[in-house]
């Protein structure tokens, strides 16, 4: 009986240090291969076939997802040349999907002291934790709108402070679709700088930031206003 969970919690421990090692190799290979990470270089390997190609683009968001380096805006750009517009926001949909999730899932894994973790690193995060009881939904939208923290960060950071998965996603895909949006745009219009379509990409960003954060601004007032009462 005791042989038997000394093999057992030998597994447990196993299976918590995999993840970690996936993680330690993907940053290795991304800090190796950065000149890489570019949108001529995943363009030129990315296969000719749409649904070949839409997989492949799905498959470097999980990457990403692990890697913390990679810089997403690439692959929005990369499905924005690929694709039509619509198929382009649906294959950029479906990578981010991948993307929030996977270390969401690592966060959940490792649990309440992946925060005090991250919390020494981002003092934010303190912040959050004392909040995420009042909305979750807009917690993780706000996170991933502002990117106050960097996104694969702030979705182990969830995982780890217990949020509920359907109100996280739900909340994280609104908050990074205007970004997504416009980088994929952009994507469409990144060949004639000088069209309205462009600056109108390059403009939307900043303008939903800016009335999220005011947006955010005002809830905090609101919500210190019954402790001084």
């Amino acid at each position: 009986m005791k042989n038997r969970k000394r093999l057992v919690t030998r597994l447990l421990n196993i299976g918590r240090i995999l993840p970690l090692a996936a993680v330690a190799a993907v940053v290795i290979f991304c800090v190796i291969n950065r000149d890489r990470l570019t949108v001529e270089s995943i363009l030129r390997y990315t296969p000719q076939s749409y649904p070949l190609a839409a997989a492949a683009l799905v498959g470097m968001y999980a990457l990403k997802s692990l890697s913390v380096i990679f810089p997403i805006a690439v692959l929005y750009l990369c499905a924005g040349l690929l694709f039509s517009p619509f198929w382009a926001i649906v294959v950029n949909l479906a990578g981010l999907f991948v993307c929030l999730t996977l270390p969401f899932l690592l966060g959940r894994l490792y649990g309440r002291g992946l925060v005090e973790k991250l919390a020494a690193r981002y003092p934010s995060v303190r912040r959050f934790d004392e909040i995420k009881s009042d909305n979750e939904y807009f917690l993780a939208y706000f996170v991933k709108v502002i990117g106050v923290i960097p996104c694969d960060v702030s979705s182990l950071l969830f995982g780890a402070m217990g949020l509920r998965y359907r109100r996280y996603i739900v909340g994280a895909m609104v908050g990074m679709l205007p970004f997504m949006a416009a980088a994929t745009f952009l994507g469409r219009t990144i060949t004639q700088p000088g069209s309205p379509g462009f600056w109108i990409s390059c403009a939307a960003l900043p303008l939903v930031s800016g009335i999220s954060y005011l947006l955010y601004r005002r809830y905090l007032r609101r919500r210190k206003r019954p402790d001084k009462q």
